[in-house]
């Protein structure tokens, strides 16, 4: 299999340790699905101009996961608190001041060229590109990750447009 995710890369910053780690929903995606034996694995998105954009595109080139169409700001990179409680993580919202919160990527052609090499796109809730999502579905068939997002009019308008829907589960309260 060869699969491309598109969408957000982010310093998941844990606050109790003051140390980050590479993150993000498409991001997480390209690295695991070459780690379970894809053929090739791809990440498209916006990379900010620091030091955490540059260690996240060092591990991608570690884990041998393409970014050559990826595109720089200049701005930081999204830095998501993120605490534990009772072995859980629980994201708290950083800056908004970074590039994924200030730009969204616009697929040119070539973007699109690149995607129908591959046999699925993976993008998520949080990649900023629905607008785009019949241009993509044209091209490739998309798996999407709507976290947890399940409002009913975001549903209506994105799932035509996909062929795998991934959603967050819940556990009970205690």
């Amino acid at each position: 299999m060869r699969l491309i995710a598109i969408g957000d890369n982010v310093a998941d910053t844990y606050l109790d340790n003051s140390i980050y780690y590479p993150g993000g929903q498409a991001i997480n995606v390209a690295v695991n699905a070459r780690r379970d034996g894809a053929r090739d694995s791809a990440y498209l998105g916006v990379f900010g101009d620091d030091d955490r954009a540059a260690v996240i595109r060092s591990c991608l080139d570690e884990e041998k996961v393409s970014h050559a169409r990826c595109r720089v700001a200049h701005a930081p990179t999204a830095q998501p608190g993120v605490r534990l409680v009772n072995g859980d993580r629980v994201f708290l919202p950083g800056p908004r001041d970074s590039c994924q919160h200030l730009l969204s990527l616009r697929l040119a052609r070539e973007d699109l060229e690149l995607v129908s090499t591959y046999d699925v796109c993976h993008t998520t809730n949080e990649a900023g590109i629905d607008a785009g999502l019949v241009r993509l579905h044209d091209v490739v068939p998309i798996s999407y990750d709507f976290s947890i997002n399940r409002d009913e009019e975001y549903l209506e308008k994105v799932c035509p447009h996909i062929n795998i829907a991934f959603f967050l589960g819940f556990r009970p309260s205690r």
